[in-house]
């Protein structure tokens, strides 16, 4: 499951053509076939607050890297967080 941000770009990923490339993608690095399927993050309630003294960013990272999506992917993937943002609120919101 890859969870996006917008319902333009699950869209966009859910085309044939795309879902194809973006398959055979993760087969050529994994070496097994995969569905992948998409889905949008829900609206949050309210907006993530992100301190800016280094305590609390670095308290943001460990946080990103403990959430189950991410341990997975980084597990799967053999892979590190090296920077994490909160996501920006959309204009109007």
């Amino acid at each position: 499951m890859v969870t996006l941000r917008s319902t333009y770009n699950k869209e966009m990923c859910e085309r044939p053509e795309r879902r194809v490339r973006l398959e055979e993608a993760v087969q050529a690095v994994t070496g097994q076939r995969v569905r992948i399927d998409f889905q949008t993050l829900p609206t949050p309630s309210r907006p993530q607050q992100f301190g800016s003294t280094q305590a609390q960013r670095r308290q943001f990272l460990r946080d990103v890297q403990q959430h189950p999506w991410i341990a997975e992917a980084m597990e799967l993937f053999d892979g590190e967080v090296i920077d994490a943002r909160p996501p920006r609120r959309a204009p109007g919101s």
